[in-house]
């Protein structure tokens, strides 16, 4: 895949993301409780009542991009954010914010998407590093945990969420196409 930011640009945005002292995402033990993942496609509409009733169920609900705000219009509540994307514009995808969300963002993120994120529930997590940046999180963190995957959020967001303990996911809305009544 290709990033939509310059190689220059992706280095400085982890770089000060190390700097500003955020924690970083480690491997944890297998976890018994199920995601629901709301990848954001046009097919979580008609998926409501489904997404409402395992939610409610106990399931933790985990949105990327602008599935947050989506979930938060439809009244639910979002256990964690996933944000990968390294433009500054994004930092629309972790606003408003809410108590008890937990934000996993990419520490190739602009540091804008940070910008008034509580400390203690914001999380930086590794889709692309290289060089004198896996050197500096080594120092900064003692170890360092890439997250492999494909070139969208939803695809880094599964392994992500496979190292952090989490085997059961449910995936909503990964659709990437154009429904019958023309939405998309």
């Amino acid at each position: 895949g290709k990033v939509n930011v310059s190689e220059e640009e992706l280095n400085k945005n982890i770089s000060d993301n190390i700097d500003a002292g955020w924690m970083q995402c480690v491997p944890h033990d297998r976890q018994e409780r199920e995601i629901v993942l709301l990848a954001g496609g046009p097919s979580m509409s008609s998926e409501i009542d489904r997404i409402r009733l395992l939610r409610e169920n106990g399931c933790a609900l985990v949105t990327v991009n602008g599935a947050y705000k989506w979930a938060l219009d439809q009244g639910l509540k979002v256990s964690a954010q996933i944000v990968l994307d390294a433009r500054e514009f994004n930092a629309r995808f972790v606003q408003p914010v809410t108590d008890d969300c937990r934000y996993l963002i990419a520490s190739q993120c602009n540091p804008a998407v940070l910008t008034g994120l509580p400390y203690e529930r914001t999380y930086l997590w590794h889709a692309f590093v290289q060089g004198i940046n896996e050197q500096k999180i080594l120092e900064k963190y003692g170890n360092f945990f890439p997250t492999p995957g494909g070139s969208t959020v939803v695809l880094r967001a599964i392994p992500l969420l496979r190292m952090l303990g989490f085997y059961r996911i449910h995936v909503f809305g990964f659709d990437s196409c154009v429904m019958q009544d023309g939405t998309h």
